[in-house]
């Protein structure tokens, strides 16, 4: 009799363990949802794709130049991205 009432025990407390590390990853896939959620929905206006295309991938406009400055206490590279 104990020895059924051990291992129920047990299978409960795997299946509790196992529950809080789904619900981990649940959070983390909902927080990337959102995050993809609200890019999508910034990826719908033209304005932003436009900034994003010229501070991404170094887009210009016909006849700009383009003066590349070193940061301050960073990198001399440009396309390091510090944060």
């Amino acid at each position: 009799m104990w020895q059924k009432i051990s291992t129920e025990l047990y299978y409960t407390y795997t299946v509790v363990a196992e529950q809080k590390e789904v619900d981990v990853i649940n959070a983390e896939l909902e927080s990337t949802l959102n995050k993809l959620e609200s890019e999508k929905e910034r990826l719908s206006d033209e304005e932003y794709i436009k900034v994003y295309a010229r501070g991404e991938f170094h887009l210009v406009k016909e006849g700009e130049q383009v003066f590349l400055l070193p940061r301050i206490g960073g990198s001399e590279d440009p396309s390091v991205d510090e944060n």
